[in-house]
């Protein structure tokens, strides 16, 4: 029972510089932006677009370090997710907690130790966003934006002022998935998001290291991963 509380918990709420080029100069989404800047921030943006759009089928092993409010430890997952447009996904974790979740038909399943639970996803609810860590700021004016360099990636960095809290919180139980920070690491060259760092309002901070993936992989061919040792 612990386990699954623990589980249900996060997906719940998640309804739940070292840098060598780029300076770290902030940004405010709502002035006038440095032409660089804003041509670095478009361009990172435009790539996070692209892979969501062209992402018919996506499937990954990832490593996920996440905690939720009330829990003052991370827990280190390892996590195989595969994905099929327009909205079908299904994460299989293992480590301290294993669980598996599906996303169907606008429905959630949770299933840990053989038990599962069952919400609606949201209307607002973004699969990649919410269960995969990566958004491009649908509501940019609500967040100050930074832009970075770390090595050859490009990092984009998301966060809400203060003052966009108090409408959210009036509800905070509907609103916990909300996100207020994030952070996201892009190989411009393969135009694959690499890793991303992701706060919500009802108090989950996780982080996703994508290790492997693989994007619009043919159905009949076997995953690499997959594939049976001689």
């Amino acid at each position: 029972m612990k386990k699954f509380a623990l589980v249900n918990l996060l997906f719940f709420l998640c309804f739940c510089f070292n840098g060598n080029t780029a300076p770290a100069a902030s940004v405010n989404s709502n002035s006038d932006k440095p032409n660089y800047i804003r041509n670095f921030m478009e361009e990172t943006i435009a790539i996070i677009k692209k892979f969501e759009k062209n992402a018919k089928n996506f499937s990954a092993n990832i490593s996920i370090r996440q905690k939720v409010a009330g829990i003052t430890d991370f827990v280190n997952q390892d996590c195989r997710i595969e994905y099929q447009a327009p909205g079908y996904l299904k994460m299989i974790s293992k480590g301290m907690y294993p669980y598996s979740v599906i996303v169907s038909n606008r429905q959630v399943f949770t299933t840990i130790e053989d038990k599962t639970d069952v919400r609606p996803l949201e209307v607002d609810e973004d699969i990649f966003e919410h269960f995969l860590g990566i958004g491009y700021f649908k509501n940019i004016k609500m967040y100050d934006l930074r832009f970075r360099t770390e090595g050859d990636l490009y990092v984009l960095k998301g966060e809400m002022p203060m003052k966009y809290w108090a409408p959210l919180q009036k509800d905070i139980i509907a609103n916990s998935y909300k996100t207020i920070f994030m952070e996201i690491w892009v190989d411009p060259i393969k135009g694959r998001i690499v890793k991303s760092h992701v706060k919500s309002l009802g108090g989950r901070d996780i982080t996703y290291t994508y290790r492997e993936q693989w994007v619009n992989q043919k159905k009949k061919q076997k995953h690499p991963a997959l594939k049976s040792k001689k």
